[in-house]
């Protein structure tokens, strides 16, 4: 019952008649963006709280840290969920509304990886 109405390749196949009739496509790239690229920002925040993780256990209280990281975990995704169902929806434009946040938060996770990198 928790299955999407319309898997990945539906929605190309659609994409693709669509294009075809010169109709318009929004919805159908917001879904493709929002179910094959959204799910991809979860690595991009390990290396976030990967940086401001603590180097020894020692330095802060690992309860406080650990509701801290599950707490900004839920808020990304929830943006991201919540920009997704607008986009979906007709109200945002899809590279708007999804790709843009998207490619905000990887070029800030791969900056934090470089300064992670330089710091170990």
């Amino acid at each position: 019952q928790n299955k999407p109405a319309v898997s990945i390749t539906d929605a190309l196949f659609s994409l693709h008649a669509l294009v075809r009739q010169n109709a318009d496509t929004k919805k159908v790239r917001s879904f493709l963006y929002v179910f094959a690229i959204l799910p991809f920002f979860v690595p991009f925040l390990s290396v976030l709280i990967a940086y401001f993780s603590p180097s020894l256990a020692r330095y802060e209280n690992l309860a406080l840290l650990g509701l801290k990281f599950i707490i900004i975990t839920l808020v990304v995704w929830g943006l991201f969920f919540a920009l997704g169902k607008f986009s979906i929806s007709g109200i945002l434009i899809p590279e708007i509304g999804v790709l843009s946040p998207f490619f905000v938060f990887l070029a800030l996770s791969l900056w934090y990886f470089k300064k992670l990198n330089k710091r170990l």
